[in-house]
């Protein structure tokens, strides 16, 4: 498998994941079971500001943020 198509595949899981309801960096992390700093780094990060995916705003430190998927344009 190419690392973009890694990529895409783990980019379709956590939108997946986060389509129902806002979910903590933690519980994203196990789910891919991969290290929290490279979740958020490599993919939340980068799809946050894609827009495709929703940071919840009432927590603004990063270790408690939680993110959801955008809903569909």
């Amino acid at each position: 498998m190419t690392i973009s198509a890694r990529r895409l595949e783990v980019e379709k899981k956590i939108l997946a994941f986060c389509n129902k309801e806002f979910k903590p960096l933690g519980e994203i992390a196990v789910m891919l079971d991969m290290n929290v700093h490279t979740v958020r780094s490599v993919y939340l990060y980068p799809m946050a500001n894609e827009g495709r995916l929703i940071r919840s705003a009432r927590q603004p430190t990063k270790s408690s943020m939680k993110y959801k998927s955008a809903p569909k344009k």
